[in-house]
């Protein structure tokens, strides 16, 4: 009687439970630790461009680096993170 009474729990739970705001938490994560590794204006760059979703002229005149800087700093986050994420890729 117990063991029905929890496999039918188990299967409401599973059920109940919606895979892709697991998944969409669990991606956020990895992003957030990964970026917590790198310099700090490495991040900087990168949520400029990704977040606020500035150009790379406009982040570069804000930091006042060279374009080409930004242009690095996101190709070493991006090489990073598909790194990281590869299991969802």
């Amino acid at each position: 009687m117990i063991e029905d009474y929890l496999e039918s729990s188990y299967i409401q739970t599973i059920t109940s439970v919606d895979i892709s705001e697991i998944l969409k938490n669990d991606i956020a994560l990895r992003v957030r630790k990964s970026l917590e590794k790198m310099p700090v204006d490495i991040c900087l760059v990168w949520r400029k461009s990704r977040v606020e979703g500035k150009s790379y002229k406009e982040i570069a005149d804000e930091m006042h680096i060279p374009v080409k800087r930004v242009d690095k700093y996101l190709q070493k986050v991006n090489k990073t993170l598909r790194k990281e994420l590869a299991d969802y890729l």
